[in-house]
């Protein structure tokens, strides 16, 4: 059964800033998916799916895989 890890962010008016608390991700076994409005982070056993409110310029998101989380930036598309 998928867990669902504990996610902090933060949001501004140009973009969003997101921490998904997964330790000791191997680079190899972690997949990162993004659209303009859906996010999906999957490293088994954990999965996070998350709607946005607002799109995001989903080609230019960023990802730093950290030791005791991930980090996920995104800018929002102008609308």
């Amino acid at each position: 059964m998928p867990i669902t890890p504990k996610v902090e962010w933060s949001e501004t008016i140009e973009g969003l800033s997101i921490q998904v608390h997964i330790k000791h991700v191997q680079k190899s076994k972690i997949n990162i998916t993004a659209s303009a409005l859906f996010l999906k982070v999957n490293y088994k056993p954990f999965i996070l799916d998350l709607d946005l409110k607002h799109p995001i310029k989903y080609q230019d998101v960023l990802v730093r895989i950290l030791p005791k989380y991930i980090e996920i930036k995104c800018e929002k598309a102008i609308e």
